[in-house]
């Protein structure tokens, strides 16, 4: 239900781009031959264009553009949209010029396509964002329960988030925070047994069962009428897996990976899988053969040798191996690491990291030699981030489940990685772990695709670590 109502959202949004695509087109030749467009004009642009626009909408995925909680009247924002239209019209001039397959070369026409679809996508976006995602298709949510236990379910329920959900009114025994939640303009109740009475008074679409109450009897009986209303009733841990990406660490059990795990279901996936990370890595290598020597000359002078150096990390089922690397950071031992004791977590805006370190972790270049660790199977292009013996060491001790992300083949990068890049602390690893065990959970080629898109968003901006 959650991921459907977004769905919605977005499907709303690509319609538009879609309408707004064409409309720029027709609008551009009936501007620069001062009349309407007739068939064979329409006909020799149309197909070009066509294949053209996928591209630009694939440009358009890869910048963020249709993550509803980005979709803000804001400078960053606008300055995506910018980025991506600056991207397209590159692409686009590749497209017709530098890769000539189609018989037209628009050069005044493609200008003008440029132009026209910048001004009206920029009218279309900030309706989009100020009238239709605050506003159509609101679910109104009821939260039975303390909804501040859970404050990232709260923001993501939240009218602002753009996800669709508006947190109407709150049934909590206890009542905490009513006066934070009442100037939030939340509704608070405290008796389960008005559970219809304020699904009725506040229009309520779906219900949210919060962990204290789910076992309660006056509960279920209140949900099991409203199942007769057509209400939506969601437990909040899988409210918070469809719209967070995460499975709460706190409701782990043993019975948990029963349930939710069932690896022998993935294993035509993992033979696929095989087959299409070798081939993607055999080509990152004959990339990475092509940027060496100007990356190891800027290295070389910058902090001298080794170019590259290897690290023990912990692959799948725990077996340790040689993860190999280009050396980004100042090299502090011998074996060219930048550790003299004890291993260190990776800071934002570490001061271990060179000026030519700064620039290949910004765009993925220090990560591109363990292609080979994906040939020789030791690791998947996509998986989780493998951590050094020592910290999964640390790890485990304070999160008892954490050996579980050891079930499958670590990988260059993952959804941990593309959503929450900094894990230097106890909780921003708790949160790591939420985030590889949502992809162990659900992994497919959709999520893979997903990850690698959000990836090439992270390198072509710029903002790797």
């Amino acid at each position: 239900m959650a991921k459907l109502l977004v769905r919605l959202r977005q499907f709303i949004l690509i319609l538009g781009d879609l309408i707004v695509l064409y409309t720029s087109l027709f609008l551009a030749l009936f501007l620069r031959y001062q009349q309407l467009p007739n068939q064979e004009l329409l006909h020799s642009h149309l197909w070009p264009f066509t294949v053209l626009f996928v591209l630009w909408f694939i440009v358009f995925f890869i910048n963020g553009l249709y993550d509803l909680p980005l979709a803000k009247n804001e400078v960053a924002f606008f300055k995506r949209t910018f980025q991506a239209i600056g991207i397209n019209f590159l692409v686009s001039m590749s497209f017709f010029y530098v890769i000539p397959f189609f018989q037209i070369a628009p050069k005044t026409n493609l200008i003008m396509v440029m132009v026209v679809f910048m001004v009206l996508e920029l009218v279309w976006r900030s309706l989009f964002n100020s009238i239709i995602l605050p506003h159509a298709f609101l679910n109104n949510v009821l939260y039975i329960g303390d909804i501040n236990t859970v404050p990232e379910l709260k923001m993501a329920l939240s009218k602002k988030n753009g996800l669709g959900y508006a947190i109407t009114a709150v049934i909590d025994p206890q009542l905490h925070a009513k006066e934070k939640l009442q100037s939030e303009g939340i509704a608070c109740y405290v008796d389960v047994k008005k559970t219809r009475s304020v699904v009725s008074l506040h229009n309520i679409n779906t219900v949210v069962v919060g962990p204290e109450h789910g076992n309660s009897q006056d509960m279920q009986k209140e949900l099991y009428e409203l199942v007769f209303w057509g209400t939506t009733i969601v437990s909040w841990e899988r409210m918070y897996e469809e719209l967070l990406g995460r499975v709460p660490i706190h409701i782990l059990s043993e019975k948990w990976f029963w349930d939710n795990l069932q690896e022998s279901k993935k294993q035509w996936y993992d033979m696929a899988r095989t087959v299409s990370d070798v081939a993607l890595a055999s080509m990152v290598l004959v990339v990475f053969m092509v940027l060496l020597p100007m990356t190891a000359l800027a290295l070389w002078i910058e902090t001298g040798r080794p170019i590259f150096y290897k690290q023990r990390r912990v692959g799948q089922r725990g077996k340790p191996y040689d993860l190999y690397k280009v050396r980004s950071m100042y090299k502090l031992n011998r074996d060219g690491s930048a550790e003299t004791q004890s291993p260190v977590f990776t800071k934002e805006k570490d001061e271990r990291v060179t000026v030519m370190g700064r620039f290949i972790r910004a765009t993925r270049i220090d990560e591109m030699p363990q292609a080979f660790n994906v040939i020789k199977r030791e690791m998947n292009f996509i998986g989780p981030r493998p951590e050094r013996p020592g910290f999964v060491d640390e790890l485990q001790q304070d999160m008892p489940y954490y050996a579980v992300r050891h079930l499958v083949r670590p990988g260059i990068t993952g959804w941990a990685q593309v959503n929450n890049p900094l894990h230097s602390s106890l909780k921003e690893n708790l949160i790591k772990l939420e985030y590889d065990l949502y992809y162990i959970k659900n992994r497919s080629f959709l999520l893979d695709l997903v990850i690698l898109l959000r990836t090439f968003n992270i390198i072509l901006r710029g903002i790797g670590r």
